[in-house]
């Protein structure tokens, strides 16, 4: 076995080249086929944990996990032989058996991986054949046998469980989530969840056109169900689990991942919340809510239960079943400080700012979708969408002025949040003098607030898009934010609106819809300057910019202003250069000191001149014409640009040159 070993090529992904993969598979096979079987590599796995040999056992596992990593791993694993020896590994009384067994079993079964052996429709299709025998229960009744006499029944994380738990390796991965090492639960959680996991897009061997598409993606939702409901089952009847409930928060973190993409399958959203099954997303709502509903008092616990949910709100299935439920009155009542009845009390210290972040992200969810359109009530919790909406909106303004900074920081992202999904979460934000004066003045605050705030506001303007650029485009306003003519630079041509809705951009058609979104756009950032007291947005992100050295904050500034150059209409253009001074900042090479501020500046530049391409010279999605700032820039400073760009960003500029020659 040594020499096996010695044989084989290095096995980090950087070695790992077609060549030396074909190699590595023709090794094993002849070793295995020559030498010795898996069945009695398994044998001798359990031989030298019985004798106490610790350096045979890691020298028999390390034979073992180069077979089934090499790229006959999944043939391997259809072997009727090996299943049952792999369910005796997950359930063996060493944990480094049974970390070798699932973390084999992780491997194997990742969806999408980009592998270099190449074949990925072959082994795409043998990986599915293997998930359905899996899930099916292929391991065996003598499988659970042998486990029995010789896994030793350790670390299993068992328990006699309602309905006898069969020897499959889906329910062995399953018990294997609780196990004692903290590893093989990971390990065992990455397994169950790369076989619940749909692809990215249809397999290359299921041509779209294919009657069997639908029957492809029924398999996965099927195969998901299934590997949820024995989940559900085990996780809670197990007294084991359901005294302990940091074992349960591992559970229910796999619920929060098949929450995440239940939109893409409304069968499985209906199976985690249908009431007949408990339903299975409770084992993640219940430790949320708390010991009322069978969860849990230890704070650390709902803490991590809120940040799964915070994670998983962005479905719109997810966000409204927040509502439906009644979860939004007990994340309501953490974040006032209100709950178990209390009056006037503070929000809690430790789970008040994420309950509020969890809210923000759920009501950004249904804004964003117009999943609030139409709707009654709240849910289980009673009262109207609209209550809690202004309820919410008062705890963030509490939150924006409370002494501690983690609560302004939560109070910052709900904000943005309502800023970027919607034109009506938009107009609400700006309606409010005092939420939006918490949220842009920058005076007085700390430099992580600071850079916070610029953050926030460039994905708000970005409107959960690239640049701020959603469908058919977004015309500017015409009444707000007005450059002055003192300010106009040279530079700056045709920035005339045409006529019949195109504006900006040449000929680019605007819909009212979009018009409306941008003037609100608009708007806001020119509150910006407002707020700290400049004439203009631009001169006081310019300032910022020519008199702060702090990276972080600069940063920030250059991601503001990002999002501002790709605004439909092409008044984020307008903005910048036609602000004195701007042009020379921007082609200037000694403005930054750090890699990253470097970046961020080729970024800008790169930015602006995508925008004052032709049509299609942008490459933008969708369709759409061009940028949305063509004609807008001389062709010298056009040319500026571009030469900014073929540089780099790191080009240091002539003088450089010179002084390091000399």
């Amino acid at each position: 076995m040594k020499a096996f070993l010695r044989s084989l090529p290095p096995a980090d992904s950087l070695s790992r080249t077609p060549q030396s993969l074909e190699r590595e598979k023709d090794l094993v096979s002849a070793f295995l086929s020559q030498h010795v079987s898996l069945v009695q590599l398994f044998l001798s796995l359990d031989q030298a944990t019985r004798s106490g040999d610790e350096e045979r056992l890691r020298h028999v596992a390390r034979v073992i996990h180069r077979c089934f990593t090499s790229p006959l791993g999944l043939d391997l694993l259809t072997d009727p032989l090996v299943l049952p020896n792999l369910i005796v590994g997950m359930k063996h009384q060493e944990e480094e058996v049974r970390k070798l067994t699932t973390k084999i079993l992780k491997q194997n079964l990742q969806v999408g991986e980009k592998r270099v052996e190449g074949g990925g429709e072959e082994r795409e299709e043998k990986r599915q054949a293997l998930i359905r025998r899996l899930v099916q229960g292929g391991g065996g009744e003598g499988g659970e046998r042998e486990g029995g006499e010789r896994g030793g029944g350790g670390g299993g994380g068992g328990g006699a469980v309602a309905g006898a738990v069969s020897s499959s390796v889906a329910n062995a991965l399953i018990q294997g989530v609780a196990d004692s090492s903290i590893a093989v639960g990971q390990f065992s959680a990455d397994a169950l969840l790369a076989m619940m996991r749909f692809p990215v897009s249809l397999p290359p061997f299921l041509p779209a056109s294919s009657s069997s598409t639908s029957s492809f993606f029924s398999l996965y939702a099927s195969n998901t169900t299934l590997l949820l409901s024995l989940l559900h089952q085990y996780a809670s009847t197990d007294p084991k689990i359901v005294k302990d409930s940091t074992l349960r928060l591992r559970y229910a973190d796999i619920i929060a991942q098949a929450l995440s993409i239940s939109d893409t399958t409304p069968s499985l959203h209906a199976f985690l919340t249908s009431s007949s099954t408990g339903p299975a997303a409770g084992l993640l709502f219940n430790l949320v809510e708390g010991d009322k509903t069978g969860g849990t008092e230890d704070v650390l616990i709902r803490f991590s239960a809120l940040e799964l949910l915070d994670g998983c709100v962005g479905t719109r299935n997810t966000a409204a079943y927040v509502l439906e439920r009644g979860t939004v009155r007990t994340l309501v009542a953490l974040a006032t400080g209100s709950e178990g009845g209390r009056e006037g009390g503070e929000p809690h210290p430790i789970l008040g700012g994420t309950a509020l972040r969890v809210l923000g992200g759920s009501y950004h969810t249904l804004l964003r979708d117009d999943g609030m359109s139409g709707r009654e009530g709240g849910g289980e919790g009673g009262g109207g969408d609209e209550e809690i909406m202004l309820l919410l909106m008062s705890t963030v303004l509490r939150y924006s002025e409370s002494r501690r900074e983690g609560d302004r920081l939560a109070a910052l992202q709900v904000l943005c949040c309502f800023a970027r999904a919607s034109r009506e979460g938009l107009r609400r934000v700006l309606e409010d003098p005092v939420l939006l004066e918490s949220w842009l003045d920058m005076r007085g605050g700390s430099v992580e607030m600071k850079t916070a705030q610029m953050h926030s506001l460039a994905k708000a303007l970005e409107g959960g898009r690239e640049g701020g650029r959603e469908g058919g485009g977004h015309a500017p306003p015409e009444q707000t934010g007005r450059v002055q003519a003192t300010e106009r630079q040279p530079e700056v041509v045709g920035m005339e609106m045409e006529e019949g809705g195109r504006e900006g951009g040449r000929g680019r058609v605007v819909s009212q819809e979009a018009r409306a979104l941008s003037d609100l756009r608009k708007l806001l950032f020119s509150r910006l300057g407002e707020l700290n007291g400049s004439p203009s947005t631009m001169r006081f992100v310019l300032q910022q910019l020519q008199a702060l050295p702090i990276p972080s904050l600069r940063h920030a500034l250059y991601h503001l202003l990002v999002a501002v150059v790709g605004q439909e209409g092409g008044w984020g253009v307008r903005a910048l250069f036609s602000t004195a001074g701007f042009r020379e900042f921007l082609m200037s090479r000694t403005t930054e000191m750090d890699k990253i501020g470097k970046e961020w500046k080729y970024s800008l530049v790169e930015a602006i001149e995508l925008e004052t391409r032709g049509e299609g010279g942008g490459g933008r999605e969708g369709g759409r014409e061009g940028g949305v700032a063509v004609g807008m820039l001389g062709d010298e400073v056009i040319e500026e640009l571009r030469e900014f760009l073929k540089l780099g960003p790191f080009y240091a500029g002539r003088q450089a040159e010179v002084e390091t020659t000399m």
